[in-house]
């Protein structure tokens, strides 16, 4: 075992070599797959490159999907009530940040939450201010 008690990440070079491709174009990376094959571990060697205070993980859950911006409430902490003035404040809290946003488990999103990571995916305004990439 690697330190830090994770498993190291062997035999998937190639996989690492695209997701930093991708994290240099526009738009987002998406990892899908069957549940256990990595993704989540593969997602944060990807991201271990970044400097650890610009990436933030979503991890969404069944129980925060009862709670409209659940998932984001650790990173966003309280928004203005209903999804008319959260999302717009949401969006204005992580535009042009510079922020790496990493989603664990996007598929157990609140709606609202999916529209928020939809509108910043296709946001083609959303860019970090020192080297150029996009905001994920």
């Amino acid at each position: 075992m690697a330190r830090g008690g994770e498993w190291p990440l062997i035999g998937r070079d190639a996989e690492l070599r695209s997701i930093a491709a991708a994290l240099n174009d526009p738009g987002g990376v998406l990892l899908a797959g069957a549940a256990g094959v990595g993704k989540t571990h593969l997602a944060r060697a990807a991201l271990a490159s970044h400097a650890s205070d610009r990436v933030h993980w979503v991890i969404a859950t069944d129980s925060a999907r009862r709670i409209p911006m659940g998932a984001f409430a650790p990173l966003l902490g309280a928004l203005p009530g209903g999804a008319s003035a959260a999302l717009p404040a949401a969006h204005a809290a992580l535009r042009g940040t510079g922020t790496v946003l990493a989603v664990d488990d996007a598929h157990l999103l609140d709606d609202v939450s999916a529209t928020l990571l939809h509108q910043l995916g296709t946001d083609r305004g959303l860019r970090a201010p020192r080297n150029g990439h996009r905001m994920r």
